[in-house]
């Protein structure tokens, strides 16, 4: 009998260990994360079974989920697409120390992970998502015949986000552009909303200087849809200067951002695969990769707001995507 049952508690374990996948991907169900997940998989699926678990964005169930599906897979790595899978992580690995010297984590796809993700206390490397705004603002004046040394950047300084607008400061610096921040939790006045700081500090020239482009810089708080139209499309009419943006969607949906710089989703996931891969197969631990920046980037246009404010590309230099109205 007790042979038996050791023989069945064998079984079960062997099952158990059969099922067990290679890499756990943990995202929402979104046509971003589609894009990615189904890139990476054409990357791994050769070498590495992978399972995947998709959660609900306003779950309060998902930390039990994910859990759950944690023990059920038995990964040997997560892939975590967004701020809540690395928050969901973090959480799991506070309550289980024990699994994080057998359990590391690559993240992207998520906002300001070079703050957000501590290589030294969580088993978690990472790739940035955001597009530094010195790769941005560099960017667009080499492809464009414009002279660009002053440029508006509106932000939160309650933020996490605002080490983002200081490095960038410093960078642009050398670059003899001068960037003016714009802090907008301490410019609003009494019960002043964000929009309405939105709306008065979005002028042509700041600290006695002619702005020549403005930064729109990725905060969902900045960036509500109530604001889209009736702050950010009327005041780049209004200033017929270049708005320039990190987000695809506003270049496509929203007629504001006149140059784009965003990440390319296929190439973020080659490069997820390959840093998984690093980990996974060469040994290196997530402490010694850190945070890393995206190595490829896509640039588009809007044809439309580009001819109104008549800038010139320089053919030469130019391989842009052209969005049309």
């Amino acid at each position: 009998m007790r042979s038996s049952l050791l023989l069945i508690s064998v079984l079960g374990l062997l099952t158990q260990l059969a099922q067990a996948k290679d890499i756990l991907i943990v995202r929402r169900n979104n046509e971003v994360t589609i894009q990615f997940t189904s890139q990476l998989q054409k990357n791994l699926q050769k070498n590495y079974s992978i399972a995947e678990f998709i959660y609900e964005q306003d779950s309060a169930k998902s930390d039990e989920e994910f859990k759950e599906a944690v023990q059920k897979e038995q990964p040997k790595l997560l892939v975590l697409l967004d701020n809540k899978a690395v928050a969901m992580a973090k959480r799991y690995y506070d309550a289980n120390p024990a699994v994080m010297s057998k359990l590391p984590s690559v993240a992207t796809l998520g906002l300001n992970l070079k703050n957000i993700v501590d290589s030294k206390k969580y088993p978690m490397a990472a790739i940035a998502y955001e597009i530094p705004g010195f790769a941005l603002i560099t960017q667009f004046r080499y492809m464009f015949d414009y002279t660009v040394e002053n440029v508006l950047v509106l932000y939160r300084g309650k933020s996490s986000l605002k080490s983002l607008i200081e490095d960038a400061q410093k960078q642009l610096e050398r670059e003899k552009i001068k960037l003016i921040p714009r802090d907008v939790d301490a410019l609003r006045q009494g019960d002043q909303n964000i929009e309405e700081v939105l709306q008065r500090e979005l002028t042509a020239s700041h600290e006695n200087q002619t702005i020549q482009a403005v930064w729109v810089f990725s905060d969902n708080a900045l960036l509500q849809s109530d604001f889209l139209k009736n702050t950010w499309e009327k005041k780049a009419q209004k200033l017929s200067i270049p708005f320039l943006c990190t987000v695809e969607k506003l270049l496509h949906d929203f007629k504001f951002c006149s140059f784009a710089v965003f990440p390319s989703h296929n190439d973020l996931a080659d490069q997820t695969a390959e840093m998984s891969r690093s980990i996974l197969e060469d040994g290196m631990l997530p402490k010694d990769i850190g945070v890393e920046y995206v190595v490829s980037n896509q640039t588009a246009l809007k044809k439309e707001l580009v001819e109104s404010l008549q800038l010139k590309p320089v053919p030469e230099r130019t391989n842009l995507t052209t969005v049309s109205p």
